[in-house]
């Protein structure tokens, strides 16, 4: 027994199922934008929204009390002044000093050079002066001998008074030469100002560093002002407000709005399924509220980790998808994880309202023009080659004179109730006969009996 179909040309897809929520796709969750503790604990002085209102970029959504602020902000601008002057003024210092360093080097190392100078024209003038009188020495010395008379003897030694005298202060003039070399003024002026270039360095370089902070600071302090007026950045409607006038703020989001002309879907699909799961994928999308209007969408993108856990394992409908019979989608008791999806260029329906509940279907194949036949028209050899029974005489199974004709069949796309045959020998138009299965055959029973999981 069976039944007799037209063979024709239609759309068949491979498709996974899912469940999903309506959600927004322009969404904000408009949040404080305090630095450091500035927030915690700030009285909510005005709230200009409620929930329900529309707002737009730039919309103020409530105001922080800002007096506690605004006397920081004077105090660090202060604080700043004072670093700014010390800096300036040590820096001028600095350049005061430096000068009046260059001005005693360079006395120093005149005085060095007229002192050196000095030394050296009196060690050869004494040198000269020794000369002589060693020369009147050794005449005295001969004239003593020649005639040793106490005058003689008394010249003599007056004579050699004199070289002692001059040999001495030579002695002298070569020891404060020396002196003078060794006791490099100039060079230790040089050897201060370094340190005190450096000790001076390095006391402006920890005032900027001061400055730095100070100006961070104070930076912070005005954006804090600025963040006590907190606005969004999206157009949308507020849906949640966790502020109240004149009662104190510890949290992060103020309120939340989202843009109820944008819609998305965020799906859970099965981890059975979502390796074959792409982005770019047509997605098909069926809510209570828009009965069997199905809204098509795109997979926008599909998250790395599990998001939870499945009640039941959906992948008996993959199963059914590849051929397998009715029995094989009921589900098991096996809890499996679950990944989300979220699907955007959601059709927009007046009928939507953010936080329905949906049932997804991702077409992972699509072919528009198919040669197909039902699922029960595909039948197998000993040998598991596919194929389908042509009929070729008569009306119905019943008929006298009905009569098939086994064809050999590759198969291509399988959808959910059609499966795409492919055969020189197989044309549109054409009759075949479907053996009964006792299943449901017909698109809609199939439907009706696996709910909007069935897919396309």
């Amino acid at each position: 027994s069976g039944s007799v179909e037209t063979i024709e040309t239609r759309a068949i897809a491979n498709s996974i199922s899912g469940t999903g929520v309506i959600d927004s796709e322009d969404s904000e969750e408009v949040i404080t934008n305090f630095k450091g503790y500035a927030g915690n604990g700030l009285k909510v002085t005005e709230v200009f929204v409620d929930i329900g209102d529309v707002v737009n970029p730039g919309d103020k959504i409530c105001q922080f009390e800002t007096e506690d602020l605004i006397e920081q902000k004077e105090d660090q601008e202060k604080q700043l002044t004072k670093l700014q002057k010390r800096r300036n003024d040590t820096a001028e210092d600095w350049v005061e000093k430096d000068e009046d360093y260059d001005k005693q080097i360079v006395k120093a190392e005149k005085n060095r050079k007229k002192n050196g100078d000095k030394c050296i024209e009196n060690y050869n003038k004494t040198q000269q002066k020794l000369a002589q009188a060693q020369i009147d020495l050794y005449e005295a010395a001969g004239t003593f001998v020649n005639n040793p008379t106490e005058l003689n003897r008394k010249n003599m030694e007056t004579k050699r008074d004199a070289v002692d005298a001059y040999e001495d202060q030579l002695e002298g003039y070569a020891e404060q030469f020396e002196t003078l070399w060794e006791n490099d003024e100039a060079e230790e002026l040089r050897k201060n100002k370094a340190d005190y270039d450096e000790s001076t360095a390095e006391s402006i370089q920890d005032l900027d560093d001061s400055i730095e902070d100070a100006t961070d600071s104070l930076n912070d302090t005005k954006s804090n002002i600025a963040a006590c007026t907190v606005k969004c950045t999206t157009a949308g409607t507020i849906t949640s407000i966790n502020v109240k006038k004149n009662f104190s703020f510890n949290g992060t989001v103020v309120a939340i709005v989202e843009g109820v002309n944008t819609m998305m879907v965020k799906a859970e699909i099965d981890e059975y399924d979502i390796a074959d799961v792409e982005p770019g994928m047509k997605v098909l999308v069926r809510t209570d509220s828009t009965r069997d209007v199905e809204l098509a969408g795109v997979v926008k993108s599909i998250a790395p980790r599990a998001t939870g856990t499945g009640e039941n394992d959906m992948s008996g409908f993959s199963n059914f998808a590849a051929g397998m019979d009715f029995s094989s989608i009921g589900g098991t008791s096996k809890k499996s994880a679950t990944y989300q999806v979220k699907i955007t260029g959601l059709e927009q329906n007046e009928r939507l309202r953010l936080g329905m509940n949906c049932k997804v279907s991702i077409l992972t194949k699509e072919e528009e023009e198919a040669i197909s036949v039902p699922f029960d028209a595909l039948q197998t050899d000993d040998d598991g080659n596919y194929f389908i029974e042509i009929v070729t005489s008569g009306e119905a199974p019943e008929d006298p004179d009905f009569e098939t004709k086994k064809v050999k069949v590759k198969v291509g796309i399988e959808g959910s109730y059609y499966v795409e045959v492919i055969s020189d020998e197989v044309k549109e138009g054409m009759k075949v006969f479907v053996p009964s299965s006792g299943n449901s055959t017909t698109l809609d029973d199939l439907l009706t009996n696996m709910g909007s999981d069935a897919g396309v």
